[in-house]
């Protein structure tokens, strides 16, 4: 049974805990995002949880218990393949392009997913254009620099048509220009689509700049959510940060 809350919710996660052995990853995260939020950012410490949670949310991997339900959908058990179909898609933190495809391909394929050859071809060469790849589409990814490997992981993700972007670090490695520029465009194609996004960024100006909402992560353990600023000058989040509430 799907309640009213989850209903008028984008993503209701509910009580979940991913387990390694002793190692609770995630412990009880419970967290309700309104379909009115676009943007929200993931911060926390190495080994708080991040990752594992988009892995969990991608279907990378299954939760220990807990409930995951995205636009009324229960996906708790589903397989990634079968998520991405419901409208999620993500990024990874180290990119993994196909390198037995161009630039071109790898976008392409993703979109031929869910739209005919045409669109695909369409979408493949507008976002490739958008994130500055057009003039490196028929080349191997694996002569992309790191930056470019980046913007080829946004692309193709983009090119399922998301209702839901997971983006795994996409920042990182860049300078603040390229940082600038990457972040315009997916507003502006965040705008025209009308997806969310919740990026896992250890760039708090980014942050700042970019987010309505922040998620802080300590130990698998949620220990503050909210509007961006109020979350930063959390006196909890304050310590784990810098060592002291000054």
């Amino acid at each position: 049974m799907i309640s009213n809350k989850e209903n008028t919710s984008m993503l209701n996660i509910e009580n979940l805990t991913v387990e390694f052995g002793s190692i609770k990853a995630l412990n009880s995260f419970s967290r309700t995002w309104s379909s009115r939020v676009k943007k929200t950012g993931i911060i926390g410490p190495n080994g708080s949880g991040k990752s594992t949670l988009f892995k969990v949310l991608s279907g990378f991997i299954k939760p220990s218990s807990g409930k995951i339900v995205f636009k009324g959908q229960d996906l708790t058990h589903q397989k990634s393949h079968e998520i991405n179909h419901f409208g999620i898609a993500r990024t990874f933190q180290i990119p993994c392009p196909f390198t037995e495809l161009t630039v071109f391909e790898n976008v392409y394929t993703a979109a031929l997913q869910h739209v005919s050859k045409k669109k695909a071809k369409d979408i493949s060469e507008e976002y490739l254009k958008r994130f500055l790849l057009d003039e490196k589409a028929h080349i191997n990814p694996s002569e992309l620099s790191l930056v470019d490997k980046r913007l080829l992981e946004i692309a193709r993700a983009l090119a399922t048509q998301p209702k839901l972007l997971l983006l795994d670090e996409v920042l990182a490695g860049l300078r603040p220009q390229e940082v600038e520029n990457v972040l315009r465009v997916i507003e502006e194609l965040q705008r025209e689509n009308n997806f969310h996004i919740i990026m896992i960024e250890h760039n708090i100006h980014a942050i700042k700049r970019f987010c309505e909402e922040l998620v802080v992560l300590s130990s698998g353990k949620m220990i503050a959510s909210g509007p961006v600023e109020t979350c930063l000058n959390n006196k909890v989040v304050q310590k784990i940060y810098t060592g002291n509430t000054e």
